[in-house]
């Protein structure tokens, strides 16, 4: 699909009266665990883990708990993760981790068309980043995972009976195993490159206090697929009969909602301005004022992946390891499986 120039945005969103949100890489959400976090202390390990996220943390603090001596290199181990997770509560539930909701709705709402509403009778949650990164850095600290903040730059495997790991600082850390958990950058597991050329799930998505929102409370909007609010917008119209996109919603109060229009895969991604002026022209036929915006989200997903090249010995987990579900681009339930 080509990128089109998009067509003229709410005044809402593009007259330029409102601020932007807040950079989030400028948010802290841990300073009290600032210098806190247990340093490399020289010696080699069972296991090196490349990356900080929740694959990385949750295979960290469940080997160190096993007895085994775990460090994690990632450049910010304490920086705070940009993307909203949505999941079903009865998955986080299972795992124990059922306080870290932020928001519960009772029900999940699909519109397939105009007139064909489904109801997911399936309580569904917006995940508290902050309390889950936080409850999984102390299972860390507690079973003695030890931190370098850096970024890996290569993996040496020649020796038969350890990988090196070169940090961006120059340091060098040994271990038995090395796990790359460093998302869909896959920067230390070895793949054919040329081979790989996945679909992409993209979403635009901000979270906005408005004056009101048509959206129940006690439901989270699921997936919206309807298509009249592009009736003033024929380029829009036809490219989304092409590739169509649909509105996930999930209103907190009365006047706060988060809204994302997402497409479930398209190959190449969907461009973000075009996924921007989708929701805006959504944005515009709901009759949505927006009074400020809290966070905005841009979000790729590759949907499928590649295997790696054989032999190797370094171990991809999370996106590096294609667990993406590959029909909704859910992952972080499963990524935290036996945590």
């Amino acid at each position: 699909m080509k990128n089109r120039p998009a067509p003229a945005a709410p005044a809402s969103l593009s007259s330029g009266t409102l601020e932007a949100p807040p950079n989030p890489h400028d948010e802290q959400w841990f300073p009290d665990l600032e210098g806190k976090l247990p340093p490399l202390d020289g010696q080699e390990y069972d296991l090196v883990i490349a990356g900080a996220g929740p694959s990385g943390l949750a295979v960290a603090c469940r080997v160190a708990a096993a007895g085994y001596r775990v460090a994690i290199v990632a450049p910010d181990s304490l920086g705070i993760w940009v993307n909203n997770y949505g999941v079903w509560i009865d998955e986080f539930e299972s795992m124990g981790l059922d306080d870290c909701f932020d928001t519960i709705w009772d029900s999940a709402t699909v519109w397939l068309n105009g007139s064909e509403e489904r109801t997911l009778t399936r309580p569904y949650a917006r995940v508290d980043r902050p309390k889950l990164k936080r409850k999984l850095l102390e299972r860390c600290v507690e079973t003695g995972v030890q931190f370098a903040d850096a970024k890996v730059k290569d993996c040496n495997n020649s020796a038969s009976d350890k990988s090196v790991i070169t940090c961006s600082d120059g340091r060098q850390v040994s271990g038995t195993f090395v796990i790359d958990a460093t998302g869909h950058s896959k920067a230390l597991v070895k793949y054919d490159t040329a081979r790989y050329d996945p679909g992409y799930q993209g979403a635009y998505g901000i979270t906005v206090t408005v004056k009101s929102h048509p959206f129940p409370v006690d439901k989270m909007l699921f997936m919206d697929w309807r298509d009249d609010h592009l009736d003033g917008y024929p380029e829009l119209k036809a490219s989304n009969a092409k590739l169509p996109t649909f509105l996930y919603a999930m209103p907190f109060t009365d006047t706060k909602v988060f809204l994302e229009e997402t497409s479930l895969v398209a190959r190449p991604i969907i461009p973000f301005p075009e996924l921007k002026a989708r929701l805006d022209a959504r944005m515009k036929h709901l009759g949505l004022e927006v009074l400020s915006i809290e966070e905005e989200e841009y979000c790729s997903i590759p949907m499928g992946g590649i295997l790696p090249e054989l032999p190797q010995r370094t171990i991809g987990v999370g996106g590096t390891a294609g667990m993406v579900h590959p029909s909704t681009g859910y992952m972080i339930a499963r990524v935290l499986v036996g945590y």
